[in-house]
């Protein structure tokens, strides 16, 4: 199993998104599961790569300026060192602004082993941490759909909260080196190659900043969120 983090200039939150994982990480090797973690430092600034090194996992140090290229730099690293056949791997992708559940791995693996290729899941807000105000209106766009949208249970679709089947995952190409969107265009062409999708509902914490690392990815959905809502006249 696989699970892979890109990273730029997130020295600040990468610590507790890698301890989130190692906690979801020890529940399946419990059951004898090999994971490889690695965090794909990318164009970083700060102490990003250090930061994950001494969280114990693989670090990756990049200059590529993409999410979509640092997604499939990281999943192509693991793959490598992992050497397993793809049709026995598992790869599962967040953020590094992101705190996943204990279970996520494990209900991960459960959807594979019930012959799931793809599992797009959902992503919630730390309602300490955000104002009331943002909250309401995130909880009303999150069910309108929002702007990460495809046909599923749910149909939200997040980098944060992703697994795949490593071989549906090369069959289609993996992760382009899109600056945006790379989670939605790789789900979209799982699903026109005819890939059995799931849709797990137990979300991953994401961070409610308004200003990312992309230009039109989650932050920009949270600034729209967060600006004044005009009176009536």
């Amino acid at each position: 199993m696989l699970v892979v983090v890109p990273a730029r200039d997130e020295a600040a939150r990468l610590g507790v998104c890698l301890a989130s994982v190692d906690v979801a990480t020890r529940r399946v090797r419990r059951r004898l599961v090999r994971v490889e973690v690695v965090v794909v430092a990318d164009s970083c600034l700060d102490r990003t790569a250090a930061v994950a090194r001494a969280s114990g996992v693989h670090v990756v140090e990049e200059a590529l300026g993409s999410v979509g290229a640092a997604r499939a730099r990281g999943v192509r690293e693991g793959l490598d060192r992992l050497g397993s056949h793809p049709a026995r791997t598992w790869v599962a992708t967040t953020d590094a602004d992101s705190e996943v559940p204990s279970s996520w791995l494990r209900d991960q693996l459960a959807l594979a082993h019930a012959g799931a290729d793809l599992a797009a899941g959902t992503v919630a807000l730390d309602p300490a941490s955000t104002d009331p105000e943002t909250l309401a209106r995130w909880s009303q766009e999150y069910a309108r759909g929002g702007a990460f949208r495809a046909p599923g249970v749910h149909g939200h679709v997040h980098g944060a909260n992703l697994g795949l089947a490593a071989d549906a995952y090369l069959a289609v190409g993996g992760f382009t080196p899109a600056h945006e969107h790379e989670d939605l265009l790789l789900v979209g062409a799982l699903l026109a190659s005819g890939a059995r999708a799931a849709w797990p509902t137990t979300p991953v914490r994401t961070s409610a900043r308004t200003r990312g690392r992309t230009p039109g990815g989650f932050s920009q959905v949270m600034a729209g969120l967060t600006l004044p809502v005009p009176r009536p006249a």
